[in-house]
């Protein structure tokens, strides 16, 4: 690093240590879990794969509901904030999860509409597909590489049929690029602090 982007990045309070808030550790957890079940946020209790991840996402509808109703809880509004970002449902009779079919769905729909598949990582109008989208093609790779994988030859067939890209190369971005994508993440979650695994853009952690 020069001096010169070392001082970009001093300007934006960036964290030369790794020193992630437990609440931020959750949240990147939970991201996880949404990108690898087609975009919701609905951990069952008992999870098996991460039984704390499942007591997290109950204990915060508890709190939640706790505040609402004037008690004292560890609910703030940040945190509801950023559980929001994030597409998380208060109340499990308010939604429930979103199926593999009915997410493809959704992409034959923008397909229709924009002519291709590439929906962005970030996608305003459904931020939920773009994460899935990327998730295919995480999946896909663990999948051709013998690797666990939630890809199968059906899904593999079923988004061939719609053109689905498995790749998308980007050419490599300008330090200045970087510094914007920063600042744009900061401005979202009021911290530098990008995840390892950052599943917006994974390229960003």
């Amino acid at each position: 690093l020069t001096p010169e982007r070392i001082s970009q990045l001093n300007e934006l309070s960036f964290p030369w240590k790794n020193n992630l808030t437990q609440w931020q550790k959750w949240l990147d957890d939970l991201m996880h879990y949404r990108a690898k079940n087609n975009g919701d946020c609905n951990v069952p209790v008992k999870f098996s794969e991460h039984p704390p991840l499942g007591n997290f996402v109950n204990r915060q509808r508890v709190e939640y509901k706790k505040m609402r109703q004037g008690k004292s809880s560890t609910m703030s509004n940040t945190k509801m904030q950023d559980l929001d970002r994030i597409g998380f449902v208060w109340s499990v009779r308010e939604g429930g999860h979103t199926s593999w079919d009915d997410r493809l769905a959704e992409l034959v729909a923008y397909q229709r509409e924009q002519g291709n598949t590439l929906v962005p990582k970030k996608y305003p109008q459904n931020p939920p597909l773009g994460y899935w989208v990327n998730e295919q093609r995480f999946q896909y790779q663990r999948y051709i590489n013998g690797k666990s994988s939630t890809m199968n030859k059906k899904r593999q067939d079923s988004l061939n049929s719609v053109n689905f890209k498995w790749s998308v190369r980007e050419s490599p971005r300008e330090f200045s690029e970087w510094i914007k994508l920063l600042k744009e993440y900061k401005s979202q979650w009021g911290n530098c602090n990008v995840p390892c695994k950052y599943e917006q853009d994974i390229s960003l952690g």
